[in-house]
């Protein structure tokens, strides 16, 4: 009975080392996510020349320059991204090359996803109008992970936000 009762519990020792490996395995690198190391410069791809939008990507490289320890860089295209390198992609309106789901009717609507664009991993905050675009922001930082080797987004497919009312700073709530 006690040899039996020893054995069990080797067993369920083994299980859990082995979960906790495949745990820390998967928080390392999971597929689908966007890394970028602490010590190196983050890239924001953003053409949107808007004071609306700049306040929001201004937010953006605030929080990435901080956590990394070094400045982003804001380009205006993908192709001034260092091959493979990470990049935050910022989009309004249309999507272009990227891939979007459909936004919502709402002028704040937003998408969020990460996808791998020519070889770099990005993650792409796509917002229909500057009025969405804060919105879109926030919840990027929010999904982020801080690490000590940096900063990762983790997988995000295509995720589609809508407010349930068509625009929150004109309503008053008691």
């Amino acid at each position: 009975m006690r040899t039996n009762l020893k054995s069990n519990l080797a067993s369920q020792d083994a299980c859990t080392r082995l979960a906790l490996v495949a745990a820390l395995c998967f928080s390392i690198s999971c597929p689908g996510s966007v890394a970028f190391d602490r010590g190196k410069s983050a890239y924001v791809v953003c053409a949107a020349r808007g004071e609306p939008a700049q306040a929001s990507i201004t937010r953006l490289t605030n929080y990435l320059g901080r956590v990394l320890g070094v400045p982003p860089l804001v380009v205006e295209s993908l192709q001034s991204v260092p091959t493979n390198a990470p990049a935050v992609v910022v989009l309004l309106g249309t999507p272009g090359a990227f891939t979007s789901p459909k936004l919502g009717p709402s002028p704040e609507s937003f998408s969020l996803s990460t996808e791998t664009q020519a070889a770099h991993p990005v993650a792409v905050v796509r917002a229909g109008t500057e009025a969405g675009l804060p919105f879109a922001v926030q919840r990027l930082i929010l999904k982020s992970r801080q690490e000590s080797a940096g900063l990762v987004i983790p997988n995000i497919e295509s995720t589609v936000e809508t407010p349930w009312i068509e625009r929150r700073e004109w309503t008053i709530c008691p």
